[in-house]
């Protein structure tokens, strides 16, 4: 609109027009690179539940061959859980830090 109006001179320059159309494209421009980096973090979010169900669900089959193979009372039974144990420990440590 104030394009449109050659005889638009502000008293203060801080208000030109060249002003207003930087201003603007700043303003453009940080949205983009927020939609971007929003984008980038759901997608970063997705790969790391997929990954979180992938390692709860082959923990699960592991801890059942395991019981299968050499009972519930077994050394390599118990390595499957401390490894378990272990990734949720570093999973909340990981988290609680962020």
């Amino acid at each position: 609109m104030l394009e449109k109006r050659p005889d638009y001179k502000p008293s203060n320059p801080a208000y030109s027009i060249e002003t207003l159309r930087l201003h603007r494209d700043r303003l453009l421009e940080s949205q983009e690179a927020e939609a971007q980096a929003f984008a980038a973090y759901k997608a970063a979010r997705a790969a790391k539940i997929a990954a979180t169900w992938a390692f709860h669900e082959t923990v699960q089959r592991a801890k059942i061959d395991a019981f299968a193979r050499f009972g519930s009372d077994s050394p390599e039974l118990r390595a499957i859980v401390r490894i378990e144990i272990l990734a949720r420990a570093r999973i909340a440590r990981i988290t609680t830090n962020e």
